[in-house]
C-alpha cells in the first residue's frame, strides 16, 4: 500500500518511537547487560613504572645548571619517542632472554609536566611480567642514550638515570561506566531504529491528519467522476 501523504513529520517518527517504549528499555537494558558481561570477563592486564632523570654534563654554578636543565627538558621527548620504538624494545628483548618479541606494543613514556623526568610503563599479562619488562626497558633506554650522548674524548655529555626501581606493578582494568554506557547508548539507538523500522515496515499510519488526507483524496476523485 502508497504511504498517505504527507510524508511522515519528526514528531510523527518520535510518536512512533514512543508508542514501542517497552522494546526500546529491553533492548538498552539487555545491551547493558552484555556491556557488564564483556567488562567482568575481560582479561586484566598488570602494568609497572620506571621514572627516569636527565642528567647534563657541565658545570655546577647556578647559570650552567638553570642551562643544563633545559637541555634535558629539552631531550626528554626524544628519549619518550626513543623508549617505544622497535630498537629499544629488541635490546631490551635481548635483556628478557628473548622472551618478549611484542614488547614495542606494550611500552608507553611520558614526560613529566616539562620536567627533566621521564616514565616508562609497560603492561603485562602478570605482575612479575610486567616489573620485568618495564625494567630491561629502563636499563636499554639508559645503555642506548649513554650511547648517543657520548664523546670519544670526554665521555657521556648527557644520559639517563634510573630513579630507583620498579614500581610495583597494579592491575588495569578497563572502565564499568564506560563499557555498560556505551552498550547501553548502541542498544538505546538500535532499539529506537528498530522500533520506527517496524512501524515504517507494518505501513502504520502515524497521524490523524494522514487519514484526513486520504479521506480528501477519496472525495476528490468521486468528484472528478461525478463530473
Amino acid at each position: 500500500m502508497r504511504p498517505p501523504h504527507p510524508v511522515p513529520s519528526p514528531a510523527d517518527y518520535v510518536r512512533l518511537a514512543l508508542r514501542g517504549w517497552i522494546l526500546i528499555v529491553a533492548v538498552t537494558l539487555l545491551s547493558g547487560v552484555a556491556g557488564f558481561a564483556v567488562w567482568a570477563t575481560a582479561d586484566t592486564t598488570y602494568s609497572s613504572r620506571f621514572d627516569l632523570f636527565a642528567v647534563i654534563d657541565g658545570p655546577t654554578n647556578p647559570r650552567a645548571a638553570a642551562q643544563n636543565d633545559l637541555g634535558g627538558r629539552v631531550r626528554i621527548p626524544t628519549y619518550a619517542d626513543l623508549a617505544t620504538s622497535p630498537e629499544i624494545a629488541a635490546k631490551a628483548n635481548e635483556l628478557l632472554g628473548g622472551s618478549a618479541p611484542d614488547l614495542a606494543a606494550h611500552v608507553t613514556a611520558t614526560q613529566r609536566i616539562d620536567s627533566v623526568l621521564l616514565t616508562v610503563a609497560v603492561d603485562a599479562d602478570n605482575r612479575a611480567d610486567a616489573e620485568r619488562r618495564v625494567t630491561a626497558v629502563a636499563g636499554a633506554l639508559v645503555a642506548v642514550s649513554r650511547q648517543l650522548e657520548n664523546n670519544d674524548e670526554l665521555g657521556p655529555q648527557a644520559q639517563l638515570v634510573p630513579v630507583g626501581s620498579a614500581y610495583p606493578a597494579v592491575a588495569v582494568h578497563s572502565s564499568l561506566v564506560r563499557d555498560v554506557g556505551l552498550a547501553a547508548a548502541v542498544g538505546f539507538v538500535w532499539g529506537v531504529i528498530g522500533v520506527i523500522a517496524l512501524g515504517l515496515l507494518g505501513d502504520r499510519v502515524l497521524h490523524r491528519r494522514q487519514v484526513d488526507t486520504v479521506v480528501a483524496q477519496v472525495r476528490a476523485g468521486v468528484a472528478g467522476r461525478v463530473s
